[in-house]
């Protein structure tokens, strides 16, 4: 399938943007990028690591850098990090050529899904409850789309197709 714009996934961490991200771009036969995957890679740093030896503002810097590249890209599934949306420089880039999915899943449900995850530093740094409602504001504002997050990964990429 030939995609027109780029179908772009944002959410909170957990919420399954990388899962159904992979799945997508498969069942549709078209490019997956993953932005936290693309930044990992550039540096050759897992994300703890960045934020622990250049911080926050740095990694925010290089995130906002990888989506100016990716989104010049068309026709691809993309995955956001999950403060992406922070940035309205990134928001503005992502809409040029991308319809902005929101992958909206209960905090209940994300809490079980990262209870044992190390690999999220703003879990360490801020109150999830918090981080969540001031993201979740975001999402529902610059998304074209919300989509249901608590059911199969199946089932959301049907829905997304669908949309």
């Amino acid at each position: 399938m030939k995609l027109k714009n780029n179908l772009v996934l944002c959410g909170f961490m957990g919420c399954g943007k990388t899962t159904v991200g992979r799945a997508l771009s498969q069942s549709l036969g078209v490019p997956f990028i993953d932005t936290d995957e693309f930044l990992k890679e550039k540096l050759k740093l897992d994300i703890p690591e960045i934020f622990s030896k250049y911080g926050e503002s740095f990694f925010r810097t290089c995130e906002s850098s990888i989506i100016r590249q990716v989104t010049t890209i068309n026709g691809a599934v993309i995955s956001l990090g999950g403060g992406s949306l922070n940035n309205t420089e990134n928001v503005n880039r992502i809409k040029e050529n991308g319809r902005l999915f929101f992958i909206d899943t209960h905090l209940s449900e994300i809490k079980k899904r990262l209870k044992n995850d190390t690999s999220r530093p703003m879990l360490c740094k801020k109150n999830i409850n918090f981080l969540f409602s001031s993201r979740y504001r975001i999402y529902k504002r610059y998304s074209n789309y919300t989509i249901n997050g608590n059911s199969t990964c199946n089932a959301i990429c049907k829905d997304i197709i669908k949309k």
